[in-house]
């Protein structure tokens, strides 16, 4: 049976690398396809999904819409209100978000307690969700260009509005600044101040032009791809039971990083 991950587009996702490095550690087989999933084609994806796979990872744009086809949601999908993991147990669908988890380990890596911080999320969509859901005791503001959007817990305003605003934390959840449009810069015009937090989810530069600017200020700026190795390890423990070794993810970390 096969494992993989779906989305739109996916071709420059660099999760296959993590899990054929931890199938050369542990053991593992694991039969991991990148598979481009158009929105329309989702649900026949489904449909099929338990006759082809073990499980799935799921990412952008399908971590929202992906919920109404499964028979089964963990309490961490449900918390975040998205999911980006789905395991196949006896025909059924069981989704899980380890997208919370990874941040909740990417911030204590990095020694972050955001609680009571002014926080600014940029972007509404599955990742938005999972680190809103781990942002517990923090005061946060989503930032969308349709502020309406924002349903979903959360004070919600525009782009100009968040300008005029001063945050602690600035949290990118938006492919802004993604390869191969590494000179944007989701957070443009707004005031960096010396310690400032700034985590890009963005991994591909590993080193953004958001992030360079948070470091130019005398800030702390957190690479996306921390967040995706842990959350990548945490999806690994659900599907095989085995919980990745103290260090793994600095070693990953470093492999990555030479890619981009």
């Amino acid at each position: 049976m096969l494992s993989g991950i779906i989305g739109h587009p996916v071709s420059h996702t660099w999760s296959p690398y993590i899990y054929s490095s931890l199938e050369r550690i542990y053991g593992v087989e694991i039969d991991y396809l990148p598979v481009d999933i158009r929105p329309e084609f989702v649900p026949t994806f489904f449909r099929r999904a338990s006759r082809n796979f073990s499980w799935f990872n799921v990412t952008v744009p399908h971590k929202v819409s992906s919920m109404r086809f499964l028979h089964e949601i963990d309490s961490s999908a449900r918390m975040s209100g998205a999911v980006n993991l789905v395991t196949v147990n006896d025909g059924r669908l069981i989704g899980y978000n380890t997208d919370l988890q990874g941040f909740t380990d990417m911030c204590r890596k990095h020694a972050l307690d955001l609680r009571g911080k002014r926080v600014a999320v940029a972007g509404t969509g599955g990742a938005a969700r999972a680190v809103t859901a781990a942002l517990v005791g923090s005061d946060v503001t989503l930032i969308s260009r349709s502020p309406g959007d924002s349903e979903w817990g959360a004070r919600a305003v525009d782009y100009g509005t968040a300008r005029s605003m001063e945050f602690d934390v600035l949290i990118n959840c938006t492919p802004v600044g993604m390869w191969p449009n590494s000179a944007s810069d989701p957070f443009e015009g707004f005031r960096l101040h010396a310690g400032i937090v700034g985590i890009d989810l963005v991994y591909n530069p590993v080193d953004t032009q958001f992030l360079r600017r948070v470091r130019n200020a005398g800030g702390t700026a957190v690479s996306g791809l921390w967040m995706l190795i842990y959350q990548a390890l945490e999806a690994f423990r659900i599907v095989t039971g085995i919980r990745a070794a103290e260090g793994l993810a600095d070693t990953l970390f470093r492999r990555l990083s030479a890619l981009g």
